[in-house]
């Protein structure tokens, strides 16, 4: 995902935190594809699904908004709200 994607979310029109959250944009991307046990670009070649973009912008949001580990999650170090938009898109197998 773009910071274009992700900073409206956040409320962020200037440019100071670029690096950062940029960070945090590949590190939710990550965490997401390692979550849902999937080869993100393999397995969505047209592009991630819409519940995969929000939970990844609710995780960004998180990591920004409260930069302490383990903030809002169930212990995986994914929000709950994104947990539940991840689900229909995990594997088991």
């Amino acid at each position: 995902m773009t910071l274009a994607e992700v900073k409206p979310h956040l409320a962020v029109e200037h440019d100071e935190h670029d690096v950062l959250i940029q960070g945090y944009i590949d590190q939710a991307e990550a965490h997401v594809g390692a979550y849902l046990r999937r080869d993100m670009a393999a397995d969505f070649p047209d592009g991630w699904p819409e519940g995969v973009k929000g939970a990844v912008r609710l995780m960004v949001a998180s990591f920004f908004h409260y930069r302490e580990a383990g903030a809002e999650s169930g212990g995986d170090g994914v929000p709950t709200m994104a947990r539940e938009m991840l689900a229909p898109y995990r594997c088991f197998v």
